[in-house]
């Protein structure tokens, strides 16, 4: 890191991608649920943050670093996808009404990770993979955010106790059936 730091060192730089990759690309995933999307996510966080490596003044992990500027490029894409659905789903909601076509059934439930990641609000998933997909800690997770580490701690457990009890309501379902 102090070579990068120092000299701009491109091939230090290089190791650090090597060795950070991994984890922020399945950060990435976990909240984009589109691997060729968080790709993209991640390649754009390294550059980011070989631009502005003059602002990582050192305090702190490097990947905790770079997990926030990733995350930053995450809700970025998040907020244009976020408009385009809206303006997507205003489109079908008018042909349907003007076309009489009911809306199409949900899909069956399934207790699939994203699935699960589902039933909490967004930014319990973003805590949630932050933490422990990414091994940041809460005070990383919090700074990454804009939120407190006891704020963090709170929604994970709150967010935790929401995925328990849906699990356990499925075990119980499938109990019942196995008894039936």
């Amino acid at each position: 890191m102090a070579r990068v730091l120092s000299r701009r060192d491109q091939r230090a730089f290089s190791l650090l991608v090597e060795r950070h990759e991994g984890r922020l690309r399945r950060m990435l995933r976990h909240l984009s649920k589109d691997a060729h999307l968080a790709d993209d996510l991640a390649q754009n966080a390294f550059l980011r943050a070989w631009r502005n490596l003059a602002d990582y003044k050192g305090n702190g992990r490097f990947g905790a670093w770079l997990s926030r500027i990733a995350y930053r490029e995450f809700l970025m894409v998040e907020r244009r996808a976020g408009v385009e659905r809206r303006y997507a789903r205003t489109l079908r909601d008018e042909s349907m009404s003007a076309h009489g076509t009911p809306s199409p059934s949900e899909p069956p439930a399934s207790l699939e990770l994203a699935e699960l990641l589902d039933l909490v609000e967004p930014i319990d998933r973003t805590l949630l993979v932050l933490v422990y997909a990414a091994g940041l800690t809460t005070a990383e997770a919090a700074e990454a955010v804009g939120s407190t580490a006891g704020t963090v701690k709170s929604r994970l457990h709150r967010a935790k106790a929401r995925i328990n009890a849906t699990l356990e309501s499925e075990n119980e379902r499938r109990r019942r059936n196995q008894h039936e």
